[in-house]
């Protein structure tokens, strides 16, 4: 695909060490004086928030950023990479505007923000009696995947999804063939729907779609004994 993904594999490398390289940097020039001035615009101010951890602004809670690639001919846990855990505003954009869009990558390839120390796996035992609300957007629809996975980014680190907002995990995207996924997985939620329903009309919302886009809550455990492409859907919104 070459020129179209020239980011994706070289920011999963090196994202971390740039990040690193950056903060030596900055310990390096601590007692230099640097005169921004009034004029210093918003990537000036970023910059500076990446290197001052006094002008950072945290969030609830520390999110780990995966990579899962493409190359089917590796283990899938030789495929994944964790490229770096933000927890602040700053460190979510850096790693953001580092990385490809999901349309730019492979098929067969997935980007999975979870809460760090949440495996983004189905056995994790936070994630094994949960599920998922998917979105499904056809492979004419890429400004729905790209804008759908920073609504869903947004959603999650800024807390959106109300009073169960403590049993979502992470979001994922898939890259695939016939189909591009976005998927909010959550923990345990009680069988009456209560909760799961609560989350995905929040999800739905924050993804701003037209009416005519369906989403469906899918248990995980229904995911690992399925047979075919299809899981079942509990409920639909």
């Amino acid at each position: 695909m070459g020129e179209e993904v020239v980011c994706e594999e070289t920011c999963v490398e090196q994202l971390a060490e740039e990040v690193a390289d950056k903060a030596a940097l900055f310990h390096s020039n601590d007692d230099e004086n640097h005169n921004q001035g009034d004029g210093a615009n918003e990537a000036d101010k970023t910059e500076q928030a990446l290197l001052n951890d006094d002008l950072r602004h945290p969030l609830d809670n520390s999110w780990d950023f995966w990579y899962l690639s493409a190359d089917k001919t590796k283990e899938w846990d030789e495929r994944m990479t964790k490229i770096m855990t933000f927890s602040t505003v700053e460190d979510f954009w850096a790693v953001y505007h580092h990385v490809a869009l999901p349309s730019r990558l492979h098929i067969g390839a997935d980007y999975m923000v979870f809460k760090s120390g949440i495996a983004p796996k189905w056995e994790d035992v936070r994630n094994a009696k949960g599920g998922s609300w998917v979105l499904e957007t056809g492979k004419k629809q890429k400004e729905h995947l790209d804008a759908g996975w920073l609504e869903s980014l947004l959603a999650c680190i800024g807390e959106l999804f109300g009073e169960h907002g403590d049993c979502v995990n992470g979001v994922v995207v898939q890259v695939r063939k016939r189909a591009d996924r976005l998927q909010l997985w959550t923990g345990e939620v009680g069988t009456d729907g209560k909760e799961a329903l609560s989350i995905g009309t929040n999800f739905k919302k924050a993804l701003n779609l037209p009416d005519h886009f369906r989403i469906r809550f899918q248990l995980h455990t229904d995911a690992m004994k399925r047979r075919g492409s299809t899981v079942t859907a509990r409920w639909q919104l």
